[in-house]
């Protein structure tokens, strides 16, 4: 199969193919204006004739992205590979594919991929460690909320609400706050460590490790009970999951994810467990305000637990941990480019 590109996305599509379990060859093609206005693009030619446009839109997911993407599809040669979803657009040139889910999975468990191009937000293998479901009677804290967007940033509002909400809990958790120079540590700062008490904190400093896609430390999971987080999408329509959540799952963790409404749903839909402790409620109400406000009086409710209230729950509750780590044992989400 010959791929040709805009140019722009080397560093990238063999994430995707090598993935996809297909053979492939890209083949640069700079006169090919189609694709200047989409964040990521593939073509098929043959004789530099333009027979299919393929265009990837799973790198980067915003708000109500699958109606952006409607207007290309008028073109009746575009197809569009994306890995978020509306349940009110369905277009037979609109096709799904969990890129973030292989992405997550296959640098978790050291995917081998064919080509030697820069792999996406790849840092290194030590930040993508797994962690062991152990007894919760060591864990000193209820949550860890991995925040690292800019307070004073236009995008991402949810995620500066949310942590200013959690500052009152501050001493029951570990919250990223990178206005005030508090970014979690990544595995490959502490390697060897997985206790939070052994940290040399007096001389170090954040390394480029915390640039691009490095879960935090194990430790801090091995500490906590539930990751609190906003996921990428905030409002509108379209429904994505990204590593915010896969991380935590993957570490053994409670979740408690804010996104549009039906994201909740969306979770469950592809096989993800939750537990009846937890009021997930929130994710059925569609207006913004509202939904927020449901999302923070859930974690008023679960911040008023005991510790020893969060040790049972975690021991009644071990399986549907355990099963959310195998979840991520299933094969990767592909797609069959040639029916495309």
């Amino acid at each position: 199969m010959k791929i040709c590109y805009n140019g722009k996305t080397t560093v990238h599509l063999s994430n995707f193919f090598d993935i996809n379990g297909q053979d492939y060859s890209l083949v640069n093609y700079q006169t090919m204006k189609k694709s200047d206005t989409a964040d990521y693009s593939v073509f098929w030619n043959e004789d530099k004739r333009i027979e299919k446009i393929l265009l990837l839109m799973i790198w980067h997911n915003y708000d109500n992205q699958i109606q952006d993407m409607i207007p290309w599809l008028q073109d009746p040669r575009v197809h569009i590979i994306t890995n978020a979803i509306d349940e009110s657009v369905s277009h037979n040139r609109l096709h799904f594919c969990d890129y973030l889910f292989n992405r997550t999975k296959a640098y978790h468990q050291g995917f081998e991929f064919s080509k030697p191009e820069k792999r996406w937000y790849y840092t290194n293998e030590i930040n993508y460690q797994n962690t062991l479901i152990e007894t919760p009677e060591d864990k000193t804290r209820i949550f860890v909320s991995p925040t690292r967007n800019i307070i004073k940033s236009d995008k991402h509002t949810f995620r500066t609400e949310l942590l200013n909400h959690l500052k009152k809990y501050q001493k029951l958790g570990y919250i990223g706050d990178p206005e005030n120079n508090q970014i979690l540590f990544s595995n490959s700062e502490f390697p060897l460590d997985t206790n939070l008490k052994t940290f040399n904190l007096s001389n170090i400093k954040h390394t480029v490790t915390n640039i691009g896609y490095s879960p935090p430390h194990v430790a801090y999971y091995h500490n906590t009970f539930i990751s609190i987080f906003g996921e990428t999408i905030e409002f509108g329509s379209t429904v994505a999951v990204t590593e915010k959540t896969f991380v935590p799952l993957i570490q053994g963790h409670f979740i408690l994810p804010y996104s549009t409404s039906g994201y909740i749903k969306r979770l469950r839909d592809i096989g993800v467990r939750l537990p009846d402790f937890i009021d997930y409620s929130y994710d059925s109400v569609y207006n913004d305000t509202k939904r927020k406000e449901a999302y923070f009086q859930e974690i008023d409710r679960l911040m008023s637990k005991s510790l020893s209230e969060w040790r049972n729950h975690w021991n009644d509750n071990r399986q549907i941990l355990e099963d959310n780590q195998s979840w991520f044992l299933q094969d990767f989400s592909k797609i069959d480019l040639t029916n495309i």
